[in-house]
């Protein structure tokens, strides 16, 4: 695990929406938050909650977010990549939390608390327009999955794994390593579809050269094939 100190969450976060606002703002919403630790298999909030906590962005770690059905069922809707935001909306109202998000390693996190947004914004009300793009971003995020999941099982795959390329891809000589734990079960929940279907067509894309398993992981041997079967 990194050390992480205000300054180096502040360098990472400035590749994203941080980083397109002003320097003021950057150096307030810096000021205001703080570095939180996530111990593996601890939930930074759950489904319902109402601790209104405040917005978190992934600095280190295998996050990921969870939909429990009234039964229980979970159902895993997406892996969290460094520099990503969850929460947003409970800077605007005061709702209960509609997802969990949950450690699977060590996370580290930088959290701004309700209470400094509001100290920011009560000084500067003309930065509430920057924390609602923020929040925009993930009403988009959030309208690209749904979008996704009318795809052919087969695209939403493709879909599902050009997303973890772009979020937990690592470049090596023979193509993309997904630095992530993933199961069958946890790619099937994602995908939307049965465990045996996911095995059936990832043993088809090992065949194929697409991907390979490569010491418990998996590899995108040929991102460009999985991007056409995406967008196709």
């Amino acid at each position: 695990m990194t050390n992480w100190t205000k300054p180096k969450a502040l360098e990472l976060l400035s590749k994203g929406w941080l980083g397109e606002r002003p320097e003021e703002l950057q150096q307030a919403i810096i000021h205001h938050g703080h570095i939180v630790t996530v111990p593996a298999g601890a939930a930074v909030y759950r489904q319902g909650d109402l601790d209104h906590a405040g917005v978190y962005a992934l600095l280190e770690g295998d996050l990921r977010a969870f939909y429990y059905f009234r039964d229980m069922e979970k159902m895993t809707l997406w892996t969290i990549g460094p520099g990503a935001w969850i929460g947003q909306a409970v800077l605007f109202d005061d709702g209960p939390r509609p997802m969990e998000f949950s450690a699977l390693s060590e996370c580290k996190l930088f959290l701004l608390p309700v209470s400094g947004y509001r100290r920011i914004v009560a000084r500067e009300p003309r930065y509430m327009h920057d924390f609602a793009l923020l929040l925009c971003y993930s009403i988009r995020s959030n309208f690209n999955a749904t979008i996704a999941r009318r795809l052919s099982a087969r695209a939403r795959a493709a879909s599902a794994f050009v997303r973890l390329a772009h979020v937990h891809g690592r470049q090596d000589a023979e193509g993309l390593l997904l630095d992530i734990r993933l199961s069958q079960s946890d790619i099937a929940s994602l995908v939307g579809v049965s465990r045996q279907y996911m095995n059936e067509l990832l043993a088809d894309w090992q065949r194929e050269g697409l991907i390979e398993n490569s010491n418990g992981g998996i590899r995108i041997c040929d991102f460009a094939a999985l991007k056409e079967l995406a967008d196709g």
